[in-house]
């Protein structure tokens, strides 16, 4: 089936109240009961105040993460290669490295089960120092953002699992792209309408 658009709106502004003002209207006149969005904490924060599931966009927060515990394996190997590996408190870069590997897969997977695993790496990292003033965060810090992050956001990554038809089959999307798609899409045409008018 074609997406298609129930509306286009531009919000007078981008901060909570605002979007939950305009949530809280569109799930009334729809019965919506799940929302699909980017990653912005604003729309996490409305999504829980007007009583929404929510869906983030895998397709925002995947391959930014997968990213990231790329950069922080190399930070760590290149620390192990030169003899500076860090070991603050219980913390040591081979389990860095061994949990970083886990979440890889963890991410790559998806599954709604991993939350007591992603629970797990995350008190593992949570009293990881973070910087003092000026300096630039360490791997294990940055571990403990991330694992922070993707513990409590990942009923989130994960809702449209839970959402099957009878055969088994997701209908809930994973990312918010065909959304995208169809504003662009009207954006263009208006766009070369308003051309003709110059």
């Amino acid at each position: 089936d074609e997406p298609w658009n129930l509306e286009v709106e531009v919000l007078p502004g981008e901060d909570e109240r605002t979007i939950v003002r305009y949530l809280s209207r569109m799930a009334k006149l729809t019965g919506a009961e799940v929302l699909v969005t980017d990653d912005a904490d604003a729309f996490k924060t409305a999504a829980d105040t007007v009583g929404l599931k929510h869906q983030v966009c895998q397709q925002h927060v995947v391959p930014n993460t997968l990213r990231l515990v790329a950069e922080i394996a190399s930070d760590l190997l290149g620390r192990q290669d030169a003899g500076t590996s860090e070991k603050p408190g219980d913390l040591s870069s081979e389990q860095a490295i061994e949990d970083l590997a886990s979440l890889e897969t963890i991410i790559l997977a998806r599954a709604p089960s991993s939350q007591a695993d992603l629970e797990v790496l995350q008190q593992r990292y949570q009293k990881a120092p973070p910087p003092s003033r000026g300096k630039r965060a360490d791997s294990f810090y940055r571990m403990r953002l991330l694992t922070m992050d993707l513990a409590e956001d990942w009923s989130r990554l994960t809702l449209n699992d839970t959402y099957r038809e009878p055969d088994g089959r997701r209908f809930l999307p994973a990312t918010n792209n065909a959304s995208e798609q169809r504003i662009g899409h009207n954006i263009k045409e208006r766009y070369r309408t308003m051309r003709g008018y110059k």
